[in-house]
């Protein structure tokens, strides 16, 4: 059975060497070490074999918690008791990793369900397949003066209707998306008749990728290429600015097919505990 150790700032390199292996998988975990460190609000765990060796990795963000390990058969039930252990009152945002770790963990969560997506990494954007936004839309970066707008929008949607019903969830979503900012995360958005129709942020900003996240259009809107074209910018100046990769989730074919018009690849499947 391993045992499981906080990490400090002395095992940094050591952390990031063992999720290299699986860069896209562990985006978030490389992004919120290289944002906020080793301490507060980040807590990093390593379970350890008996013979020193790493089984795997646990990353706390507040109440979420990221989990991964290259080992097929990792010691589940240490990693589950660690997490129920840090766990506030028993409150999880949220348990999320690859699918081979969170399914092996799901079965010592049985209040929580198991959500999976497709993970999908883009290296080079295919420009030449990639429609313009229709005439006269301007897109362009959003600032905080833009983030009435912003939430408006995303209340509005089926999508993230629930993350943004009521004035406190948005008050604290503007905190967070400051924060974000502050850590050289991106929104954008497609403006239409001077009005915010679509929507995309990047997320887990690093030295190495960011994910993209948030993507929405206004009901209204849809069907015109303007997510695509959001998504596209976004995607754009973050490869020109030096980024390595960007990733992205997807759950229904027909996003699929648009994301891998765009140049994205499905690499793996990610899964989340909620």
């Amino acid at each position: 059975m391993s045992i499981p150790r906080r990490c400090n700032e002395r095992d940094r390199a050591k952390v990031l060497e063992y999720i290299a292996k699986d860069p896209e998988v562990t985006t978030f975990i490389t992004g919120d070490i290289e944002q906020f460190g080793m301490s507060d609000p980040v807590s990093v765990f390593a379970c350890v074999n008996d013979d020193g060796s790493w089984d795997s990795i646990v990353l706390k963000f507040y109440a979420n918690f990221v989990c991964y390990s290259q080992n097929q058969l990792f010691d589940a039930l240490s990693m589950a008791q660690l997490i129920k252990e840090e766990a506030n009152e028993m409150f999880y945002g949220s348990i999320n990793g690859p699918y081979e770790v969170i399914s092996a963990l799901a079965p010592f969560f049985d209040d929580l369900s198991i959500t999976s997506s497709n993970l999908a990494r883009l290296t080079a954007l295919a420009t030449d397949k990639i429609a313009p936004a229709p005439d006269g839309t301007i897109i362009r970066p959003l600032t905080a003066e833009d983030y009435d707008d912003l939430f408006a929008l995303l209340g509005s949607t089926d999508e993230y209707h629930e993350l943004y019903r009521d004035a406190r969830s948005v008050a604290m979503a503007k905190q967070q998306k400051a924060a974000d900012a502050a850590h050289g995360c991106l929104t954008y958005g497609a403006f239409y008749e001077g009005k915010l129709v679509s929507t995309a942020s990047t997320s887990a900003n690093n030295s190495q990728s960011s994910m993209i996240v948030g993507v929405c259009t206004r009901k209204d809107m849809r069907n015109y290429g303007l997510a695509t074209a959001v998504v596209a910018q976004l995607c754009a100046d973050e490869l020109a600015a030096g980024k390595k990769f960007l990733t992205l989730f997807y759950d229904n074919p027909t996003a699929g097919h648009i994301y891998k018009r765009m140049g994205f690849e499905e690499v793996a499947q990610y899964a989340m505990l909620r």
